[in-house]
C-alpha cells in the first residue's frame, strides 16, 4: 500500500513526545472513505507502553487518519487529523492531534448486510459508500430544502424516495406523489429562526429543517463632520444575509464598493475611503436585495466670513 500522509511516523513521534518507552499501534481500514476512486481511508490508533514492549498498553492516546491507495493511484489526502506542529493535514508529529471519528455505513462497512454474499459497492443496492443500506428493494426517502432564506420569504421543499408507492406530510401537501417540490409560503422571524418539516414514504420517514435569517447592515463615516473638499473613511458590515448575496456602497457620485457576503451570510467589516466631499452627503449600504440598509451623512463644517 502506498501511504500519502506519512502514517509510518505517527505512532513512534507520539510516543516520544508523551515520554512513553516504546508504542504499539493498531491500524483499521475503511474503504472508499476518501472521495477519490480507489481510495481508502487508513486510521491508526497509538497506545503508549510504559514498560518493555508487550507490557500492558495505557488507553488510546492518540489517533491519525490518511487517504491511503495501490502503488501508482494517487489519493488527496484529507483533513483527518492535523497537528499542531506543523498545522498540516496528514503531519507526523500527534502531540495535539484531533480524534478521528469514521462514520461507515451499509455500504462501506466491509460486510453483507443483507446476507446475499455481496459486500459494499459490490451489492446492487449500493450506488455510493454513504448509501445507508444494501438491500435493493429499501424503501428510502429524501427531504431538503433550499435555506437557509431571509425572513419574509418563502423556501422551496423537495422530496424524493425510491420503493415508495406514496409520500405524504403534515406540514405541507404532496399530493400522495412520491416526489416533487412545492412552495412553504412565507415564513417569519419571529415568531421562530426555523421550520421543521418531515415527509413519509410508506414508512420511510426523512426530515430538513429551513433557517431562516435576519439581515442587518450597518455603515459609519468617521469623522462625520468635514471641510470642503476633504474626505472621510467609511467602515461597513453585515449579517443574518444569504450566503455569497452582494452588497453595494453608494454616494454622492455613485457607487464606491460593491462585493459579497461570505459562506456564512456575513460581510466583515470593511473600509473605503470617500471622494472629496463638498456638500452635506449621505453614504449608504446595501445587501441582499436591499434586505439590509443603512446610512450615514456626513455633514460639512460651518465656514464663517469676518465682515
Amino acid at each position: 500500500m502506498h501511504d500519502n500522509g506519512g502514517q509510518g511516523e505517527l505512532c513512534p513521534n507520539a510516543a516520544f513526545n508523551a515520554g512513553y518507552s516504546a508504542w504499539n499501534e493498531e491500524f483499521v481500514r475503511y474503504p472508499n472513505r476518501c472521495g477519490d476512486a480507489g481510495c481508502d481511508l487508513a486510521v491508526v490508533t497509538c497506545y503508549g507502553v510504559t514498560g518493555a514492549t508487550g507490557t500492558t498498553n495505557k488507553p488510546a492516546e492518540y489517533n491519525g487518519g490518511h487517504c491511503i491507495a495501490p502503488l501508482g493511484v494517487g489519493c488527496r489526502d484529507t483533513s483527518y487529523r492535523r497537528s499542531s506542529e506543523s498545522a498540516q493535514e496528514g503531519a507526523g508529529v500527534a502531540t495535539d492531534a484531533e480524534t478521528v471519528t469514521v462514520t461507515t455505513t451499509q455500504c462501506s462497512d466491509g460486510i453483507s448486510n443483507d446476507s446475499d454474499g455481496l459486500i459494499d459497492m459490490a451489492d446492487s443496492g449500493c450506488t455510493d459508500p454513504g448509501d445507508t443500506t444494501e438491500d435493493p428493494n429499501a424503501v428510502t426517502a429524501t427531504l431538503t430544502n433550499n435555506g437557509p432564506i431571509i425572513s419574509g420569504q418563502s423556501a422551496m421543499l423537495t422530496w424524493s424516495s425510491t420503493g415508495a408507492t406514496s409520500c405524504s406530510s403534515t406540514s405541507f401537501a404532496t399530493g400522495g406523489a412520491t416526489g416533487g417540490s412545492v412552495s412553504t409560503g412565507v415564513l417569519t422571524n419571529p415568531p421562530q429562526p426555523s421550520y421543521p418539516y418531515s415527509v413519509n414514504c410508506s414508512g420511510a420517514v426523512a426530515n430538513t429543517t429551513v433557517l431562516l435569517t435576519n439581515p442587518t447592515a450597518y455603515i459609519e463615516a468617521n469623522p462625520d463632520r468635514v471641510n470642503v473638499d476633504a474626505t472621510t473613511l467609511l467602515s461597513f458590515s453585515a449579517a443574518g444575509l444569504t450566503p455569497a448575496s452582494s452588497c453595494t456602497v453608494t454616494g454622492p457620485t455613485g457607487t464606491l464598493w460593491t462585493g459579497s457576503s461570505d459562506g456564512a451570510g456575513a460581510l466583515a467589516t470593511t473600509t473605503s475611503t470617500s471622494p472629496k466631499i463638498t456638500q452635506q452627503s449621505t453614504f449608504r449600504i446595501s445587501c441582499d436585495g436591499a434586505t439590509a440598509t443603512d446610512n450615514v451623512i456626513v455633514n460639512l463644517v460651518p465656514q464663517f466670513e469676518e465682515f
